[in-house]
C-alpha cells in the first residue's frame, strides 16, 4: 500500500524489497539431473562407519540429502541403526542436519540495516 500525506514511509518494507534474492545453492552430491539417486549412496557410506565417527557421517549424509531436496531419510537413518547408532539419536542427527539447511537458505524479513532517522522519513 502507498503512504498517505502526512504518514511516514514502512523503511523495512522497503529495504526488505530491495534485497537481492539468496543466490541458489548448488548441490554438493550428484543429484536427480543425472539420473542417480544420491540416497543409496549416502546410506552406504552411513553405515560403513566406525564407532566414533557414525555421527558425523550421518550428518554429513543427511545435509547433503536435504541439499538434494531428498523426502525420504529413513535410508539415512536405518543406515545409521545398522552401523550401531541408537535410533532415536539418528533421528536426530537427521533433523538437525535438514534445520541446518533449511537455515542456510533463509532471508531474514527484517532489515540489516536501521531505519533513516525519522526526520528523513518524512
Amino acid at each position: 500500500t502507498r503512504p498517505g500525506p502526512g504518514r511516514p514511509l514502512d523503511w523495512a518494507a522497503i529495504t526488505t524489497l530491495l534485497q537481492p534474492p539468496a543466490p541458489r545453492r548448488e548441490p554438493t552430491v550428484a543429484a536427480r539431473r543425472d539420473g542417480v539417486d544420491p540416497i543409496p549412496w549416502l546410506a552406504a557410506h552411513v553405515a560403513r562407519q566406525p564407532e566414533g565417527n557414525r555421527d558425523n557421517a550421518l550428518f554429513w549424509a543427511a545435509c547433503r540429502a536435504a541439499e538434494n531436496n531428498a523426502q525420504d531419510f529413513e535410508p539415512l537413518i536405518a543406515a545409521a541403526v545398522t552401523a550401531g547408532l541408537p535410533e532415536r539419536q539418528a533421528v536426530r542427527t537427521v533433523q538437525s542436519a535438514r534445520n541446518t539447511i533449511a537455515r542456510s537458505t533463509f532471508q531474514p524479513t527484517h532489515p540489516t540495516h536501521p531505519a533513516p532517522p525519522a526526520a528523513l522519513a518524512r
